[in-house]
């Protein structure tokens, strides 16, 4: 029901209203089959129809991502406003999120300057500002970081300087408490622990910085900086430990009621403080919630993990947020929890956790077995997504979970709650040295080959198999056992071919901050780059639709065709490609090339119908990816409509096929590109 629930929602996101009637029309002649025969297909029909029609139904009225107003980018200007939310980003610089300011239509989050005075939750203050809308989608199929920021309800970012107080107003309850916890940390712990520490316990990941956060990626333990289902387990079973060893004090009572019974229901409360102090992202409610069945369960003396637990968790997410589908958050939890309790129950079965097999084996090889499902059931997810994977995730999880799970998250726990009292300092002692182990692992296994392994992304429909394959393969009846693998392993196979036969863009422009930047792959599998300094984050947006780690400046290749502000290269697939800094070679770049990436504008066509993607070009439909099928050029910007395709031929004649299949002999005008 789940999985048909899901299928609807995508469905309803690329159907209109229009396509609905034929669902309807089934799910209605089911019901009307088992109102008048009862028979079984009837019930079937309907029973599949109804939660794909709902899901579909769900996505339309819910309508996406929230539209906020467009912000211009400003310079300059004064503002005034609440600090709603205030996080401390170093010693010296915060970020805060800024509302009520004249003129915005939203809030806006802004990060201090290093000589800004300390603001909290709750102060009204003004300042002079450098506005900047959220980045759009850069390239086409990439995170789309305009909707992410509406979803989280601000419409700009950028930097205030010159601030002063003017007043103050009552702050959130919730806002308080995460700043508070949040200055204590920093108070006693230096400033990398400190970052960890906040990320883990009240969800604060500002103040991590772009080194650490890359070490953590690149070693498999980024997952650890997201509060999900592991901190909030830890934190809540921390809780449970605590609260059975006080109730084994008294014998005479604990012998009479179930310990386990009553430290569960005494633990409930503090899990749903952990869940408000984080901020409550899609993981942690996934989690809280998995919990609380878990809770029930106990209750009632049933098993606390099952599948239908995960399966009722992820409709109630989607039944309140149906645009969660397509977030990554929701996809590599899921997947990751959906493997890790199908892999528990199977562990059951195979007399794994019975007695006769040491604690600390067992131990050891559930830490070991839970990060091998949770990574091979989110890898595909995380290559979409970010495109690159790690090989050591589950030698860097073997040390990194017993840290968190013995001495991060217990004394982390302890410290929040002597807090009010101020006896922090000796437990945030002690969860600092496991920090500081998390962090010198992190920083070695990120240092290892392999542990930027980039991969070519694969397509919605090779996860859409993929996932089919991972479900089909623990959900079934028992008499079906013997044919349980034959449609996974299918699904798997299909998966692989259309994942290794769908060709591989060979270029990605896109322009950031104003500048235009592209990337282009040689035949060797080298990137490079049109620009010399660009900043990690620039240098993913554009390797990752091409299955690349990283590149290099184009000027540190061998050049056989260069000039003054033109060069041209050989890309992957003998195209040659020139790419043009200045426009007074633009003529010379158009007589030798077959496509031309000008960094600035273009106002003619080339005589010999090479086609140009300019700056114009990607201001005004976005970025680009090009892709050599089989001879065929395919330029895509992120506005899908703009996309044609160029054949190749000897005689140097193009032939383009636009969006709606039309094909002309010559090279649209310039104007019309």
């Amino acid at each position: 029901m789940a999985g048909l629930l899901m299928l609807g929602i995508a469905f309803g996101q690329i159907v209109p209203w229009a396509g609905y009637g034929p669902l309807a029309l089934l799910a209605a002649a089911g019901w009307i089959v088992v109102a008048i025969k009862g028979h079984r297909f009837g019930m079937t029909l309907g029973m599949v129809t109804v939660p794909f029609l709902a899901g579909a139904v769900l996505i339309t009225i819910s309508g996406g991502s929230p539209v906020a107003p467009k912000v211009e980018a400003a310079s300059g200007i004064s503002l005034s406003g609440e600090v709603v939310m205030a996080e401390v980003m170093t010693k010296s610089r915060q970020r805060i999120r800024l509302r009520g300011a004249e003129g915005q239509g939203g809030d806006l989050r802004l990060i201090t300057s290093r000589h800004a005075p300390v603001v909290e939750p709750g102060d009204v203050i003004t300042g002079r500002a450098r506005l900047q809308p959220p980045l759009p989608q850069l390239i086409p199929g990439g995170f789309d970081f305009t909707a992410h920021a509406h979803r989280h309800g601000y419409v700009a970012t950028g930097f205030i300087d010159d601030i002063k107080l003017t007043g103050r107003s009552r702050p959130s309850l919730v806002a308080r408490l995460r700043y508070g916890v949040q200055t204590r940390l920093y108070h006693h712990l230096d400033d990398g622990p400190a970052a960890i520490a906040s990320a883990v316990l009240v969800g604060l990941r500002g103040g991590i910085t772009p080194e650490l956060r890359e070490a953590f990626r690149g070693s498999g333990l980024a997952h650890l900086l997201a509060i999900s289902g592991l901190h909030m387990a830890l934190f809540w079973g921390s809780v449970v430990a605590a609260f059975r060893a006080g109730l084994a004090l008294m014998p005479s009572f604990s012998s009479r009621h179930s310990s386990l019974k009553l430290a569960t229901m005494a633990a409930a409360p503090f899990g749903l403080f952990y869940l408000v102090l984080s901020g409550m992202p899609i993981s942690a409610i996934r989690a809280f919630l998995m919990l609380a069945l878990v809770m029930v369960a106990i209750l009632l003396t049933r098993r606390g993990f099952t599948l239908h637990h995960v399966a009722l968790v992820a409709m109630g997410i989607l039944v309140i947020s149906p645009e969660s589908l397509f977030l990554p958050a929701f996809q590599m939890s899921f997947a990751a929890v959906f493997a890790l309790v199908a892999g528990w129950m199977a562990i059951i079965r195979s007399g794994w956790t019975s007695s006769r097999v040491p604690r600390l084996l067992r131990y050891l090889g559930g830490i070991m077995m839970g990060s091998v499902l949770a990574s091979f059931a989110s890898a595909p997810f995380v290559i979409h997504h970010f495109g690159v994977t790690t090989m050591w995730s589950v030698l860097a999880n073997i040390l990194g979970i017993p840290l968190m799970g013995m001495v991060i998250i217990p004394f982390g726990a302890l410290a929040l709650v002597v807090m009010p009292l101020g006896l922090e300092g000796v437990p945030l002692a002690v969860m600092a040295w496991g920090l500081e182990g998390v962090i010198t692992a992190s920083e070695y296994f990120s240092t290892l080959p392999l542990s930027r392994l980039a991969l070519p992304p694969p397509s919605g429909l090779v996860l859409i198999l993929m996932t089919a394959a991972m479900i089909t393969l623990v959900v079934g009846r028992p008499w079906a056992w013997r044919y349980r693998a034959t449609v996974p392993a299918a699904c798997l196979v299909l998966a692989g071919v259309i994942w290794a036969v769908t060709p591989l863009p060979f270029v990605a422009m896109t322009a950031l901050h104003g500048r235009v930047v592209a990337a282009i792959t040689l035949p060797s599998g080298e990137v490079v780059f049109s620009r010399k300094s660009l900043d990690p984050f620039t240098r993913n947006i554009l390797t990752r639709p091409l299955g690349k780690a990283d590149g290099v400046y184009i000027g540190d290749v061998d050049c056989t065709e260069c000039g003054r502000g033109w060069s041209i290269i050989t890309a992957e697939g003998g195209i040659k490609v020139a790419v043009v800094w200045r426009r007074h070679g633009l003529t010379t770049a158009c007589g030798k090339s077959d496509l031309v990436l000008s960094l600035v504008a273009a106002d003619y066509p080339c005589r010999r119908g090479a086609p140009i993607i300019d700056r114009d070009d990607i201001a005004r439909k976005g970025g680009v990816t090009i892709t050599n099928d089989n001879g065929e050029i395919r330029i895509t910007h992120v506005d899908n409509r703009a996309s044609y395709d160029k054949r190749i031929s000897h005689d140097n004649r193009a032939s383009y096929v636009t969006a709606g299949g039309a094909r002309s002999s010559s090279l649209p005008s310039k104007g019309g590109q």
